[in-house]
């Protein structure tokens, strides 16, 4: 396992003022399921929280960065560039341990992996997702569950049902939106047709555009079941999708 070229260019300064070799230094989405599945969590403002003690406290910025030293892991909150994300040593959201980290790593259905990172001193979680297309979502699981000082197969269940049910519900709601339009179009293709116009040029396409949201519609709520009776459901534990 090596550091990606970004990661090459935030080592040598964080390794100074932390005063240890850097692993691994990484720009990573929240995925609190949890949050997400909250009714109030559907608005432009939906922030995950950091969980303690199972209930959720204080509310953390979408995007945190993940620095992991021999001895510790830091979950800082980040600042953007013109070079990028880089972390913010100033506003560190949660600190584990050698000893006290529990580590959960699991990789879903859709290739996206997902940790959690607890601290058992602390009484304190944080969940958090990364696209394996980026190469390094395995060696990250496998370096996290190396540092864990425990596994918790109740954790990678929970983190995979979460996160189906959030997508479950996401494609309900995005066919329920095709299906209006889908109506609204054909509807409004159909006061072309019948309406004291006798429709236009225009006519065809706002049928057509109906149909295609119609597909989408039907679409959106049919596969999902297909997909969980097709594909083997993801494996858990240390090793999991490697």
């Amino acid at each position: 396992m090596f550091l990606r070229k970004y990661e090459q260019r935030l080592a040598p300064q964080l390794s100074s003022e932390l005063g240890e070799p850097i692993l691994r230094c990484i720009a990573l989405n929240a995925a609190t399921m949890r949050d997400r599945m909250d009714n109030e969590s559907f608005t432009p403002l939906w922030r995950p929280s950091l969980m303690v003690d199972g209930q959720p406290t204080t509310r953390l910025p979408q995007t945190m960065f993940l620095i992991l030293t021999p001895t510790r892991v830091l979950i800082t909150e980040t600042t953007r560039d013109m070079a990028g994300y880089r972390p913010v040593l100033g506003s560190t959201i949660l600190t584990l341990r050698r000893g006290d980290a529990e580590m959960t790593a699991v990789k879903d259905d859709d290739g996206i992996w997902l940790y959690r990172l607890r601290s058992r001193a602390q009484s304190a979680a944080v969940d958090l997702e990364l696209s394996s297309g980026r190469g390094i979502a395995a060696e990250l699981a496998a370096q996290l569950q190396e540092f864990s000082v425990t596994q918790h197969p109740a954790d990678a269940s929970g983190l995979l049902d979460a996160r189906r049910q959030y997508r479950t519900k996401s494609s309900r709601w995005t066919g329920v939106l095709s299906a209006v339009l889908s109506l609204v179009f054909v509807g409004f293709g159909l006061y072309q047709i019948y309406g004291p116009h006798g429709g236009t040029s225009s006519t065809k396409w706002l049928l057509i555009w109906g149909a295609i949201f119609a597909v989408g519609a039907v679409w959106m709520f049919v596969p999902e079941r297909r997909r969980q009776r097709r594909h083997e459901p993801a494996r858990q534990g240390r090793h999991a999708g490697q």
